[in-house]
């Protein structure tokens, strides 16, 4: 990056605080990255880190792959539901509400035969 417009700045320490650190070449786990965020990160940093969440169970309706999802739904609510509520209730609201849908389409794929 080589020039910053007005906003610049804030958007760039808020892209660098939601990114995944890499320290010696080793990506920061997962856990450890969702948690820094939803305990230390800044209210912007933890209202963006809502809305991805919200935005991407949403996408999951999509998908089929059932380890993939146990996974995504798992991280939400041990990573981002207890904390959500003191962020945003409307988002810990609808992220609780999308959590639910996707772990009942979870169960109606669970049902279906296998090839």
């Amino acid at each position: 990056i080589r020039n910053l417009d007005a906003d610049g700045p804030a958007v760039y320490e808020l892209v660098q605080e939601v990114s995944i650190r890499r320290e010696n070449g080793i990506k920061e786990p997962k856990h450890e990255f969702l948690l820094r965020i939803m305990e230390k990160g800044s209210h912007r940093a933890k209202l963006l880190k809502l809305a991805d969440r919200i935005s991407n169970l949403f996408a999951l309706g999509f998908v089929l792959e059932v380890t993939f999802i146990k996974k995504y739904l798992q991280e939400t609510q041990d990573y981002i539901l207890p904390y959500a509520m003191a962020v945003n209730n409307d988002m810990f609201t609808e992220l609780s509400d999308l959590v639910e849908s996707r772990g009942k389409m979870l169960d109606g794929l669970n049902t279906l035969p296998s090839e």
